[in-house]
C-alpha cells in the first residue's frame, strides 16, 4: 500500500470515526476540544515509530489547567509533553486508566504516599532512641498507642488508603475511608462550583481543650469539605477569646495594636 492509499483508508477508518465524536484535524494529529477537557491522538515520529507502521499516543488535559509556562492555553497545544496524561491506546487497552500527575513530561509517578515513601517498612525492635529516629525519618511514626496518636474519621483519596496502610501496621480507625471525591464542577473563577458532588457525611469528633472542656466538629448534618449544603463551613467565635476573654487575647489577636505582646 502506498502513501497515498493509506491515508484515505486512515481518514475513512479512524478520522471519520473520531469526527462523528467531535474530533477535528490538525496536521497528523486528531484532538477534541472542550471547555473543560482536551483529547489529542498525536502521531509520533523519529524513534517512537516502527518501519512499516505508524505510532500514536493518546493525550488528555484539563483545558482550564495552565501549561508548561503557568499560562491558561488559549488555543490547542500540540506537544505531547503538555500533557499529564498519555498512553499508547494498544499497549495500554486492558489496564486500569488510573490518572498519575505526570509534570513538564517527566516521567509519571505514583500519587505521594500519606505517611512518607518507607511506609512499608517494619518497627524493629530493641532500637536505640536515635536509631528509632533515623528509622522513621522517612515514614511516620507506628508508635501511635505509646505516643496517644489517633488517626479516624478521615476521607482520603489515595490507593492505598485506608487497607494498605492498616496491612503496614498503622492502626487507622475503623471510620477511615478511601475511594474518589468528585467535585461537582471546575467553572475557573467560581468558588462554589468546588464543593463535592454527593459528599460523605462527616464523623464528628469532640475536640477535647488543654482546660478539659471539648466542642463539636459538627453534627449529623455535616459533611466533609470546606463547603456545606447551607454554604462553606463556618466556626462560631474564636475559642480562644471564649476561653481567654478581655486585654490578654486582644494584645495576641492583634486587635489592640498598640499594646505590646509578653
Amino acid at each position: 500500500m502506498d502513501k497515498e492509499g493509506f491515508d484515505m483508508l486512515f481518514n475513512e477508518r479512524v478520522a471519520g470515526s473520531l469526527a462523528r465524536l467531535g474530533f477535528v484535524s490538525k496536521g497528523k494529529t486528531l484532538y477534541c476540544e472542550t471547555k473543560h477537557f482536551t483529547i489529542a491522538l498525536v502521531r509520533l515520529g523519529g524513534r517512537m515509530s516502527s518501519s512499516g507502521a505508524i505510532s500514536h499516543i493518546l493525550c488528555f488535559r484539563h483545558s482550564f489547567l495552565r501549561d508548561r509556562t503557568e499560562q491558561i492555553p488559549s488555543k490547542f497545544l500540540t506537544e505531547v509533553f503538555d500533557y499529564p496524561y498519555k498512553f499508547k491506546p494498544l499497549e495500554d487497552a486492558d489496564k486500569e486508566l488510573v490518572y498519575r500527575p505526570q509534570p513538564n513530561g517527566e516521567p509519571a509517578v505514583d500519587p505521594p504516599n500519606v505517611f512518607g515513601s518507607e511506609w512499608a517498612s517494619p518497627d524493629k525492635p530493641n532500637l536505640s532512641p536515635e536509631e528509632l529516629i533515623a528509622s522513621e525519618e522517612k515514614r511516620f511514626t507506628k508508635r501511635w498507642d505509646g505516643l496517644k496518636i489517633e488517626f479516624d474519621g478521615d476521607n482520603i483519596e489515595h490507593p492505598n488508603f485506608p487497607a494498605a496502610y492498616r496491612g503496614a501496621s498503622y492502626p487507622l480507625g475503623a471510620n477511615s475511608r478511601g475511594g474518589q471525591l468528585k467535585l461537582s464542577g471546575h467553572t475557573i473563577g467560581v468558588p462554589n462550583e468546588l464543593h463535592l458532588d454527593q459528599p460523605p457525611k462527616a464523623i464528628v469528633r469532640d475536640i477535647v481543650l488543654a482546660n478539659g472542656q471539648s466542642i463539636s466538629s459538627g453534627d449529623g448534618s455535616t459533611y466533609i469539605g470546606a463547603w456545606q449544603t447551607y454554604g462553606l463551613f463556618t466556626v462560631g467565635t474564636c475559642v480562644f477569646e471564649d476561653l481567654w476573654p478581655g486585654e490578654a487575647f486582644a494584645r495576641l489577636s492583634g486587635a489592640d495594636s498598640n499594646a505590646p505582646v509578653a
